[in-house]
């Protein structure tokens, strides 16, 4: 854990500031994809490449390529490399203008194809080589795009919050950072014993098209709920 801060630390932040941006830019930064430095040249080559035998998959790397990759290069292949297909209407995503809003679940990615399961396990089964490898390209080039907010969601990655909002003191119009602590600390139930009412906002009506308004207020009101959920649950673990 301490690590994690450190490496945090060396980060230079320069603030981003995307509030003003116009609604088209914003979903297009929005939607934007981290490729890690680590091994992407490597891969480039690699994208795809054996054809799918499934109506619902994507075609995917060949076995016997990727089982001559290295844990990080098979990372970097899961990140930026989504193997399943998912239609866009299970993420009805017509909420108004993202600069204004705080949003209760990140988006989908945006060409309709999302992680398969193998790819879902593959994360889970390297959880603690996952969250390294997160920090590092977060150091390395300063912002986590979708995929990588996504993926700390997945994992349940609690340790990360003080990247996600190291990330959103970086760039503060990018709410997503806001809406993946949310995230974290809805799934852990935290955030119904510690604010049942924005709880009952985002979570317990209308979950995937639920948002509140981007006010300072509601900023500050998630950012002190994501460092107390942090710094608790820390504490128990300890």
């Amino acid at each position: 854990m301490r690590s994690i801060l450190l490496l945090i630390a060396l980060v230079c932040y320069t603030r981003v500031f995307t509030q003003d941006l116009p609604v088209e830019q914003l979903e297009t930064y929005r939607h934007r994809q981290l490729v890690p430095a680590i091994g992407q040249h490597q891969l480039q080559a690699l994208y795809p490449v054996a054809p799918s035998t499934h109506p619902s998959e994507r075609a995917t790397i060949a076995n016997e390529v990727y089982e001559q990759l290295n844990l990080q290069e098979k990372f970097t292949y899961h990140l930026t490399y989504r193997e399943a297909f998912k239609a866009n209407c299970s993420y009805p995503y017509d909420l108004g203008n993202p600069n204004k809003r705080i949003y209760a679940h990140l988006q989908g990615f945006i060409n309709e194809y999302d992680w398969s399961d193998k790819q879902h396990d593959f994360f889970k089964e390297n959880r603690d080589s996952c969250v390294k490898y997160l920090v590092a390209e977060y150091n390395l080039q300063g912002y986590w795009g979708l995929n990588c907010k996504k993926l700390v969601v997945e994992l349940g990655a609690l340790e990360l919050i003080p990247v996600l909002l190291a990330g959103y003191e970086k760039q503060p119009g990018d709410h997503d950072y806001l809406t993946a602590c949310l995230e974290l600390m809805n799934s852990s139930g935290f955030l119904k014993k510690w604010d049942v009412d924005l709880y009952t906002t985002l979570y317990n009506d209308q979950p995937f098209k639920s948002s509140i308004s981007y006010t300072t207020r509601n900023e500050q009101r998630i950012v002190q709920l994501a460092k107390n959920y942090y710094e608790l649950t820390i504490k128990n673990v300890k």
